[in-house]
């Protein structure tokens, strides 16, 4: 499993990991990128790995009717399939999601409280 994530992930100036960009084709792969200092536990490299193979799978046939697919990860990683577009590596090297809007709202705690009648 290690040597499968570190072929997907490698390091980037500013602390960050990211999909490498030499022989990405993006129309076909999902982009990747793990926030700056973030040490992923062996559970979150599986679940990096498995939500890549989705993604780069899927988000190819969906991208007639989606604009983007992705997977954001509670450890501060993502990865992106956006054929029209190299988003993971224009993301600057202090880039977090985990503050952003859409995140926080969807942790749990955070939501809507919902109660069934």
């Amino acid at each position: 499993m290690e040597s499968l994530y570190n072929k997907l992930v490698v390091p980037y100036s500013g602390g960050t990991k990211r999909s490498p960009r030499e022989g990405l084709d993006f129309v076909l792969e999902a982009q990747i990128f793990v926030a700056k200092d973030v040490e992923l536990s062996d559970m979150a490299k599986r679940t990096l790995i498995a939500s890549n193979e989705v993604i780069s799978r899927y988000g190819p046939a969906w991208c007639n009717r989606l604009m983007n697919t992705y997977f954001i990860g509670k450890k501060d990683y993502r990865l992106l399939h956006w054929s029209q577009e190299d988003g993971q590596f224009s993301e600057d090297s202090n880039s977090s999601h985990i503050n952003r809007p859409y995140f926080v709202i969807e942790t749990p705690g955070n939501g809507h409280k919902h109660k069934n009648k």
